[in-house]
């Protein structure tokens, strides 16, 4: 019984550890970029969508994303850039 406890402790780790890590490497890519254009909040909830995608689907679903609201982010920047008194 202890062997089979083990084996499922085992295959967790080995399973959402690199899940984890992979999903908070690619949020990182647009919770910095939010940081640099200002867009705080949009980049974070970014991290947080992509790190709970790593742990779902791992890279596969990071990835699309972290692109997708890298995409966000600049286009909410590029309309703020337009419109400077307009909140989006």
């Amino acid at each position: 019984m202890a062997e089979q406890t083990a084996g499922w402790i085992g295959f967790a780790v080995g399973a959402f550890v690199p899940s984890l890590i992979i999903g908070a490497a690619l949020g990182l890519i647009p919770l910095l970029f939010g940081e640099y254009v200002d867009e705080r909040a949009l980049g974070r909830k970014a991290f947080l969508f992509s790190v709970l995608a790593g742990l779902v689907l791992g890279i596969i679903g990071a990835l699309p994303v972290s692109i997708g609201f890298s995409v966000a982010i600049s286009r909410k920047r590029r309309a703020r850039r337009r419109n400077p008194g307009v909140q989006t």
